[in-house]
């Protein structure tokens, strides 16, 4: 007997419902459909999936495209895309082997180009596959993605990739060590300061001459830190330690190239959100995987040099990620727990030094990119298995409280991280591939 399939719905108004079946279904606009997408552009009956051997084998008349391949008739691989119109949904067949990719069996030549309202459009390769790299934006139309290594993990890389956005493909730089989840952040005359990632050396990339020069070393090693600049110019390093230390963080100053340590709670990952001029929440775990609860909150203030705990959120997480609201609020949201991923989000403010629950994602996410974006509002991009929204993203809007489920990403990977650029548009580095997010929800 054929596995289950299950599809989901990434975009459009059922953004988000889950369907799982063993027998013959349709998809369309009619009510009496198994699957019922109420979006402009689908047919009454779009298409139809029906067991076939050990498989599936989907069926339309509408237009269908399986993959970035249109088709009328066609087995449907194990995992994939379905794209009808402007709805973007995936396609599982559960506990089943690989059956391979789809063969088109009726397709017919003058099939329109694939053209549905997008919010993320995929601007080109990155020069070699990357994760746990680094993200700075040199300028609006660059991107500086720093060392990592391959999605299979292996000797951590020793250069970066400098990506032209308008020309659509990077070029690659040496850096002076290789570096595996380092930091690195543009400083207030436009050049990046990259330090960690398993060491302890520091270097800065100039924009002008595309080089990188060593800088004084950090006192102690770091890998998947945080750091944030401060409106003096000098930059707050916090976390990355892999066993207990003296100094939870380190302030750089690049105008003596000098590096000062802060002591504080002992803290591994970390992720940094500004609430105001010289504050800002610190999420962390303490030393690794802890003991429930598994992150530990904190409000850092870069005048005293303190971190003073604040009580954490209902929801326990292990590496949560946060965004800045603006006025003294901060997001936490995404991470993972012993029973999976984490789909709560919740909101501090600096005001009463509480988190509350707010409205929860869409889709269950470990490791999204996370950004505040110009206009304010929070893009949260893949970041889970594709069965749980790996190619979707959504958008929060503070005003309103709730997310707005976007069109799907067509090439979403674990991401690597986004960036905020100034004009309200964001850019998504994954593990293959750069995007730029932009369009009508923006």
């Amino acid at each position: 007997m054929v596995a289950d399939g299950e599809l989901i719905v990434l975009s459009g108004a059922a953004g988000g419902r889950k369907l799982r079946f063993r027998e013959r279904i349709r998809i369309g606009s009619a009510g009496d459909c198994e699957l019922v997408l109420p979006d402009a552009g689908i047919a009454a009956v779009h298409a139809t999936i029906e067991p076939s051997g050990d498989g599936y084998l989907l069926r339309s008349t509408a237009g269908v495209y399986v993959g970035d391949l249109p088709a009328l008739d066609v087995e449907l691989p194990t995992i994939t895309k379905l794209d009808l119109g402007s709805v973007t949904l995936t396609f599982e067949k559960c506990g089943g082997g690989y059956i391979g990719r789809p063969t088109i069996r009726a397709a017919p030549a003058n099939w329109p180009p694939l053209a549905p309202p997008r919010a993320v459009y995929e601007l080109g390769a990155m020069r070699r596959e990357r994760t746990n790299a680094a993200l700075a934006l040199v300028d609006d139309n660059r991107v500086l993605i720093v060392g990592g290594e391959p999605p299979m993990g292996s000797a951590a890389y020793a250069t970066a990739e400098l990506f032209s956005i308008d020309q659509r493909k990077g070029r690659e730089l040496p850096l002076t060590c290789p570096r595996r989840s380092p930091v690195a952040i543009r400083l207030l005359d436009g050049r990046i300061l990259i330090a960690g990632g398993g060491t302890r050396a520091a270097e800065i990339f100039d924009p002008e001459t595309n080089m990188t020069s060593h800088l004084a070393p950090m006192s102690t090693e770091r890998t998947a830190a945080d750091a944030a600049l401060l409106g003096d110019g000098r930059v707050v390093v916090i976390g990355g330690l892999m066993k207990p230390g003296p100094a939870v963080a380190e302030v750089y100053d690049p105008a003596r190239d000098v590096w000062s340590k802060l002591a504080g709670p002992p803290l591994a990952d970390a992720a940094i959100a500004q609430l105001d001029a010289t504050r800002f929440l610190v999420a962390a775990t303490q030393g690794g995987v802890a003991p429930l609860p598994p992150s530990a909150y904190f409000v850092f203030d870069a005048e005293t040099g303190q971190f003073d705990a604040v009580p954490p959120p209902e929801a326990p997480r292990w590496s949560p990620a946060v965004a800045a609201l603006g006025d003294g609020r901060a997001l936490v949201l995404a991470g993972y727990h012993q029973s999976g991923p984490v789909h709560v989000v919740d909101r501090f403010d600096l005001a009463t030094r509480l988190f509350e629950p707010v409205a929860g994602l869409r889709f269950d996410r470990t490791t999204p990119a996370v950004v505040t974006l110009a206009t304010g509002r929070v893009l949260v991009a893949g970041g889970g298995m594709l069965s749980q929204g790996l190619h979707s993203a959504e958008l929060f809007d503070p005003a309103s409280g709730a997310w707005q489920a976007l069109p799907a990403i067509r090439h979403g990977i674990n991401p690597v991280g986004a960036l905020a650029r100034a004009d309200g548009s964001a850019v998504i580095v994954g593990m293959h591939s750069v995007s730029l997010a932009r369009g009508e929800p923006w």
